[in-house]
């Protein structure tokens, strides 16, 4: 089992989860998403595919051995009787105790009971799976997972209303969920043909988009249930457009230009009124009645800025610039509307007038990963020399900043010598080979 959290400093396990009041938990603030004296597959998903792709890279299969060995323990010891495996955000598997847990909010974990447990509170937010990856590997218990999952997520079989929560309970439909969900399937159908799985994924897209503003267009972050995020559209459409432009390459020829119209409908009106031409930003959020941007008062912390923040850390704050600036990117290849590569443009003048604040935070591998990653790919489709210049400044400084010599190792934050399987060391590597060897690592695309 990959430990989920490791302390550089004299390589002693199990040592103190207690955080430094300086340096909490970037997935939540006060739950135990971190997975203390555990293991996390879904948070080491990245991790994974990066030891895969250094194996190849060496032609040393040692790494993706262990690899293998870790997401085949896991699946044994961490999946529900009806084969849902219990990952995300709600459980974890704990190294010296010997169990799976499971938390809802802040309470302390309590051991899963097989007998009785339905991975009711199975949630994939915000990391796509490489199912290519784990299918090669374990083929049954990954089909099994998504239908049973995908089902449970699923509220109303006409509507298309999900949960995020595998429990068949009208609460809140995140699209960051949802557009997991619909790839998901997606990704399934193509491997079984099952018409079944695309009917439902379609229904779960429907949903999302249907439940559009009439007059603005713009897509709620979760339209069932009375809250903040029903009134507003965030950046979080950017990841979900990101899973749907990526779920189109599984579709039959005939589905495919009608998805791409649903997302560039879903993205046009946030290219029309999301950017602030005086400040040279994206913003967060806009409220979905009027289009104009929300401007944020409180101190709640998981909810975006008024202007979109590329290097804040804590997830989730409904705020994915870097997947909306790749879903952008994306789109351009797609299509070469303009549109897109003004869009493209607009994150780069984002990306450089935001450099200065990572001066004001603490260097997180992912942050760093994701930013470059959209650089090199725009330098790549629009042959800018300077976006591929500050992607290397920005890997050298991450990598400086990281690399601890004296152990051989990564930190995945700086400030304390600690390595924390949450703050996405894999998506920094993936980054950083495509930096040193000119080719994007074959499976890196799912994670960005």
């Amino acid at each position: 089992m990959w430990l989920s959290s490791w302390n550089l400093s004299n390589n002693i396990y199990p040592f103190s989860p207690i955080r430094p009041d300086s340096i909490p938990c970037r997935i939540y603030l006060d739950r135990s998403a971190d997975a203390p004296f555990g293991s996390s597959l879904y948070w080491n998903l990245p991790d994974v595919a990066a030891a895969v792709d250094l194996s190849t890279f060496y032609g040393n299969g040692n790494l993706a051995i262990s690899a293998e060995a870790y997401v085949g323990d896991y699946l044994k010891r961490n999946t529900a009787k009806n084969g849902i495996i219990l990952w995300g955000n709600h459980y974890y598997y704990n190294v010296i105790q010997d169990h799976t847990l499971r938390f809802v909010s802040n309470e302390q974990p309590q051991s899963v009971v097989f007998s009785l447990e339905k991975g009711d509170y199975h949630e994939m937010r915000p990391i796509l799976p490489d199912w290519d990856l784990l299918f090669k590997w374990y083929p049954e218990a990954i089909k099994k997972h998504i239908r049973i999952a995908a089902q449970n997520h699923l509220v109303d079989s006409l509507s298309g209303e999900f949960n995020r929560h595998a429990n068949g309970k009208s609460d809140y439909a995140f699209i960051e969920s949802g557009g997991i969900l619909i790839n998901s399937l997606c990704w399934l159908y193509s491997k079984t043909g099952d018409e079944e799985l695309l009917i439902l994924a379609e229904k779960i897209l429907t949903y999302s988009y249907s439940n559009r503003n009439p007059n603005t267009g713009l897509v709620r972050n979760s339209p069932a249930r009375e809250r903040w995020d029903q009134k507003t559209s965030t950046t979080e459409i950017g990841l979900w457009s990101n899973s749907v432009i990526k779920a189109i390459q599984y579709l039959p020829k005939e589905k495919r230009e009608k998805w791409l119209i649903i997302v560039e409908n879903s993205l046009a009106p946030w290219l029309k009124f999301g950017f602030n031409k005086e400040k040279g930003m994206y913003y967060g959020a806009l409220d979905v009645e009027t289009a104009k941007p929300i401007f944020k008062t409180d101190n709640y912390p998981y909810k975006p800025d008024t202007f979109t923040s590329i290097w804040n850390p804590l997830i989730p704050r409904h705020d994915y610039p870097m997947q909306f600036a790749e879903s952008c990117l994306m789109l351009y290849k797609l299509t070469h509307k303009e549109k897109y590569r003004n869009a493209c443009e607009k994150w780069i003048v984002t990306i450089n007038n935001q450099l200065e604040e990572r001066k004001k935070r603490l260097i997180y591998a992912e942050n760093y990963g994701r930013v470059c990653h959209f650089l090199l790919g725009y330098a790549s489709e629009f042959q800018d020399k300077g976006a591929k210049k500050l992607a290397r400044v920005l890997m050298d400084e991450a990598v400086k900043s990281l690399y601890i010599k004296k152990q051989g190792m990564f930190r995945s934050h700086s400030g304390e010598m600690r390595y924390d399987a949450v703050d996405g060391l894999g998506i920094l590597y993936f980054s950083a080979t495509w930096i040193e060897t000119g080719i994007s690592p074959i499976g890196a695309s799912v994670y960005f």
